[in-house]
């Protein structure tokens, strides 16, 4: 009687999460001496902009040496064969910047299509059009933008004009890391972002 009635407990139980893994979370700051802080938590610490403030010059210009490049997968999942989750990390070190885009990418077969990007530039202020001046070369700033994208799948066609076929929009194939598939997943409509996050921000700090 007694297992009779926990399996009943067992099966009863009604669990309440997101089946589809669809983080908010745009990452964490590690500034010696602070204490290390999320960026949704530190929302006062962050300048918000009209706009990017990204010296994308940094990163666009070919004459400059990439010292260091990692693509690492936090967390992937076929969602029982109903789709697919992925939230990976890029990062890229450069003589002047660091570089890095985190992306939660979520597709649920027939039903949606969602991307959240957030982008991280830290600017070393060390010279080569840096937006820091000679005299504080100690004084870096870290840029964020974030980008929540997301389609329902019966508006994929007739609204916005994307595929529909699931094949189209499949990350596990080698196609996933082409440019074309890169404007693909940029022709997703934005979505609001939730309230303690803003578009655009920027921070600056005295490194040690």
């Amino acid at each position: 009687n007694t297992s009779n009635t926990t399996m009943g407990m067992v099966g009863n139980t009604e669990f309440h999460y997101d089946w589809t893994y669809s983080t908010p979370f745009t990452g964490s700051l590690f500034l010696q001496p602070s204490p290390p802080f999320t960026s949704s938590s530190s929302s006062s610490c962050w300048q918000p902009l009209a706009q990017s403030g990204m010296p994308m010059h940094l990163l666009t210009d070919t004459s400059i040496p990439i010292l260091y490049y990692d693509r690492i997968v936090l967390y992937e999942d076929d969602l029982h064969d109903n789709g697919a989750v992925e939230y990976d990390v890029k990062v890229r070190v450069m003589p002047h910047c660091a570089y890095v885009l985190a992306r939660l990418f979520v597709r649920v077969d027939h039903v949606l299509v969602r991307l959240r990007e957030a982008r991280w530039l830290v600017d070393f202020g060390n010279g080569h059009g840096s937006s820091q001046n000679n005299s504080m070369k100690q004084q870096r700033t870290i840029y964020r933008d974030i980008t929540w994208r997301e389609a329902a799948w019966k508006d994929l066609g007739p609204k916005y004009q994307l595929p529909t076929q699931v094949k189209a929009w499949t990350t596990s194939s080698p196609a996933s890391e082409t440019q074309a598939f890169q404007m693909l997943l940029s022709k997703l409509p934005i979505v609001d972002l939730p309230a303690d996050l803003v578009p655009h921000a920027q921070l600056s700090y005295q490194a040690c």
